[in-house]
């Protein structure tokens, strides 16, 4: 395959974050074997910490494309309160001449919901989380690092048979 540091980067940094979504992975089957009787502020502790897992998950998730959007496109969103949004938006489409749309709609779709549950679970307390949605999200975070993976193979793929394509610079 390509042999660009901006893929080998990409590939360490989803390696980086597996760590944290086998956590959230083992925390969801210990959540199937949960001890009814387990005191509450042991659960809200536990509950504290997948939520942050997931948010950890995102912002992962939120570095890749902030690399990509650096490395290929030139340039970051402008840092104003809506650039989350506008990342997601901008790596959902194609740059013409640069690159196709590096996430996919299933990938989009999850990274809007992890956004979202980003905001909130950052301005609530940890005694005020859904246990429900906290569930929900936490199996979307399982689902995003191999959805990535998927969206990053290719995009190396195109960025490679772009490179193979085009002529060489210099001298005509």
């Amino acid at each position: 395959m390509h042999a660009d540091p901006l893929f080998l980067d990409l590939r360490i940094a989803l390696g980086n974050a597996e760590p944290i979504r086998t956590i959230i992975v083992d925390h969801l089957r210990a959540q199937a074997d949960r001890d009814p009787s387990l005191a509450h502020p042991q659960q809200m502790q536990l509950d504290a910490g997948l939520a942050q897992m997931i948010q950890s998950i995102y912002t992962a998730a939120e570095n890749l494309l902030l690399k990509i959007a650096a490395s290929i496109d030139g340039g970051t969103p402008a840092r104003d309160e809506t650039w989350h949004a506008a990342l997601l938006a901008r790596m959902a489409h194609d740059y013409p001449g640069r690159r196709p749309a590096v996430l996919s709609a299933q990938s989009l779709e999850v990274l809007h919901k992890l956004r979202g549950f980003r905001h909130v679970t950052r301005n609530t307390y940890a005694h005020e989380l859904n246990r429900e949605r906290l569930i929900h999200n936490a199996e979307l975070a399982v689902q995003l690092l191999p959805l990535l993976s998927t969206d990053i193979d290719a995009l190396e793929r195109y960025m490679a048979s772009a490179s193979a394509t085009d002529p060489p610079s210099g001298g005509r």
